[in-house]
């Protein structure tokens, strides 16, 4: 039986909250978001994290890692810069998945998306997917998308962040994660040169 957890952590959390700006600041900002309705797919509840992160390291990210073959040896979206969350309100588990896609990739993007989310349900191509199982739109706002998603902290550090926690429920497997292109290796330098370019008070 897979671990379970009912909030997000401290650490996850601080991830979480740093990686918009992060992945701005690295020139792959996010600019789509997804929610996947894995309880309308019929997904057990003890399979969605396990799912969706294979769905993720070896669909999405091949995809957008990928170096065609035109001899310029650029990558065909970028190295992965991403971020999610599992929620089980109530057991209704879905997930949020926001991320940088180029508007170029955009259409194709959607396309391999239905078909990853349909393999991950066990649906055959050809199956339509459930209504509203799949929702795919651009991030306007990734600062509050961010704090939307991380509403499921652990209540004990909320205050810390200034967010008001929710029940989120509980979750099965790694409730949620950050690329490690946007992880505190990158984040951490990026901060501290952010504060120490603002003037002295």
């Amino acid at each position: 039986m897979p671990r379970i957890s009912h909030h997000i952590s401290r650490k996850a959390a601080t991830t979480l909250l740093h990686s918009a700006r992060t992945a701005a600041a690295t020139g792959r900002p996010f600019t789509v978001a997804v929610s996947i309705g894995t309880f309308l797919l019929n997904i057990p509840e003890t399979e969605v994290s396990e799912k969706f992160r294979k769905m993720r390291r070896l669909r999405f990210v091949r995809w957008s890692t990928y170096v065609p073959k035109s001899g310029s040896g650029a990558v065909r979206n970028s190295r992965p810069a991403d971020t999610w969350q599992i929620e089980a309100p109530n057991g209704f588990h879905h997930i949020h998945w926001m991320l940088h896609v180029r508007p170029e990739n955009r259409t194709e993007f959607e396309k391999k998306l239905e078909k990853w989310v349909k393999d991950m349900a066990g649906l055959k191509p050809a199956d339509p997917l459930p209504p509203n199982s799949l929702c795919v739109y651009d991030v306007h706002n990734p600062e509050g998308k961010k704090l939307y998603m991380a509403k499921g902290i652990d209540p004990f550090y909320a205050s810390i962040f200034k967010i008001r926690p929710v029940d989120c429920g509980i979750v099965y497997g790694v409730r949620g994660g950050t690329a490690r292109s946007l992880g505190p290796s990158v984040w951490k330098p990026i901060k501290k040169a952010y504060k120490a370019s603002k003037p002295p008070k």
